[in-house]
């Protein structure tokens, strides 16, 4: 993966974020480029990400409106991850000039730069969703191709079939995530984690009652974000997490705090799955209880009968 891939000069990163100077070489975003990349291939997926390549070296004509969107998102994605660490590589010749800033507005603009870079990965998220559910619903005679279809193959995106909660949307309805596609997909693994773990071993199948459903999803929601407080850096976290952090910490991002304050979230959010862990459990409790076999009373194998009641 090299920034060629997406960008061929650095006027094509301009489009998307302030501050970069126009004049600087291609090659010099290659270091901030790589992990920033990582981050999108371990979205997307490398095939994707060669799909979007392709599109950008060699544009097919006529023009294919659905790559093109997803370009578009994608370069958008990439430049403002991009952003983030080279506005602190750059801190030292900026803080030589007047245009020196103070930490809480650097912190301000590193943060404009992450939720942008979350919005255009949710965007187009969504839209390889929508263009993939597309395909699928078309029943006539010549049914639309999805140009996704290597994505809508991938086991990120089909194994959410089998997860008690199935979408971004669905999760933000337990826990607000900001209906975020990129974070749902990031605690994926978690996801899957919490369920093997504290759901399967609860339930010899798959419960269709309502209200046990709702404390299953419960459950999973709050466990799922305690172990991504702990496993995720800060800047993988839904805004809503990073907000309660930074009023924790206070007006400046003292990033030597954000491990505790984390550490201290992801135990508030652990004990709440736990209060959902023990409604299911006493659920289950009573729902066993209300199947137990009747007890007969003892006089029912007296002696004076002429049969035993064998239990």
């Amino acid at each position: 993966m090299t920034i060629t891939d997406y960008f061929t000069t650095v006027t094509q990163i301009k489009a998307y974020i302030r501050g970069i100077d126009a004049s600087a070489d291609i090659t010099s975003f290659a270091p901030v480029y790589r992990p920033a990349a990582k981050k999108f291939v371990n979205l997307v997926g490398q095939k994707t990400y060669d799909l979007l390549a392709e599109h950008i070296e060699t544009p097919p004509t006529p023009a294919v409106e659905e790559l093109d969107a997803a370009v578009e998102y994608s370069r958008a994605a990439l430049a403002n991850l991009m952003a983030i660490p080279w506005f602190d590589f750059d801190s030292g010749s900026r803080n030589a000039t007047d245009k020196k800033l103070y930490r809480y507005q650097e912190d301000k603009i590193i943060e404009a730069y992450l939720e942008n870079a979350w919005a255009e990965l949710d965007q187009l998220i969504s839209y390889i969703e929508a263009d993939i559910a597309k395909a699928a619903a078309d029943e006539s005679p010549t049914p639309y191709e999805t140009p996704f279809e290597d994505f809508a193959e991938s086991e990120l995106y089909t194994q959410r079939n089998g997860f008690y909660i199935k979408s971004a949307a669905e999760f933000n309805k337990l826990y607000n995530i900001n209906s975020s596609s990129y974070f749902y997909y990031n605690v994926a693994d978690i996801m899957r984690e919490v369920e093997n773990e504290n759901i399967k071993p609860r339930f010899k199948e798959a419960s269709d009652d309502t209200d046990m459903l709702w404390l299953v999803k419960k459950a999973i929601a709050f466990e799922t974000m305690s172990i991504a407080c702990q496993r995720l850096d800060y800047t993988e976290l839904p805004k809503g997490i990073r907000n309660d952090i930074i009023k924790e910490i206070g007006a400046s991002v003292n990033r030597n705090e954000l491990g505790s304050v984390k550490g201290n979230l992801a135990t508030m959010l652990h004990n709440k799955a736990l209060e959902y862990f023990g409604k299911i459990d006493l659920s289950l409790q009573s729902s066993a209880s209300e199947d137990a076999p009747v007890v007969p009373d003892a006089e029912v194998n007296s002696e004076d009968n002429k049969y035993y009641l064998t239990l």
